[in-house]
């Protein structure tokens, strides 16, 4: 299991008039860069809570692009 220190961090924006707040998840880079990392920059994904748990869930939302290209070119990765 990869585990470091994050944050969860509000960079509100200024639109016209309004002010509206834009949270993100800062993820070490140790553990953005490490092999086992599920997901790539730029990446969407779908975000769930589970309150029961008291959870965040980040999952992937369609395949990546590697897995895209691999499908492209007719390779097959293990994910597949």
């Amino acid at each position: 299991m990869l585990k470091g220190k994050g944050k969860f961090i509000n960079r509100p924006t200024t639109t016209g008039k309004k002010t509206y707040d834009k949270y993100f998840v800062y993820i070490p880079t140790e553990i953005a860069r490490d092999g086992l990392f599920p997901f790539e920059a730029g990446e969407e994904v779908m975000i769930e809570i589970n309150p029961r748990e008291k959870r965040l869930v980040i999952k992937r939302r369609g395949k990546t692009k590697r897995q895209r290209m691999a499908k492209e070119n007719k390779i097959k990765t293990i994910a597949d």
